[in-house]
């Protein structure tokens, strides 16, 4: 007789991922630091995800998730003429008439 078992998949944990995302909005990792110039991109990412797991509109405690906050910050990333956005913090773009 041959025995044959079936591998299982690893469990999802539900909770180290909202707190992996949660960490992302406040913090890039710092394997990720190099990509500051995206981390607009890298927030979209971590609201989509949070929204995924069911946490961005709970009152979780664990991720308090603060939407005007973070809309604040993707606004101020707006390049100075208002037709797109930085790509984070690191660059700050300044208006071509002010640098004459």
């Amino acid at each position: 007789t041959t025995s044959t078992s079936t591998p299982t998949s690893p469990k999802f944990d539900h909770g180290r991922h909202v707190r992996y995302f949660c960490h992302c909005l406040k913090q890039l990792p710092m394997q990720y630091s190099s990509l500051d110039t995206n981390r607009l991109t890298l927030v979209h990412f971590a609201i989509q995800s949070l929204d995924l797991l069911g946490i961005l509109d709970s009152e979780d405690e664990g991720c308090p998730i603060n939407k005007q906050e973070i809309s604040d910050w993707i606004r101020g990333l707006q390049t100075p003429t208002g037709t797109g956005f930085q790509g984070g913090t690191t660059w700050l773009l300044y208006n071509e008439d002010e640098s004459s």
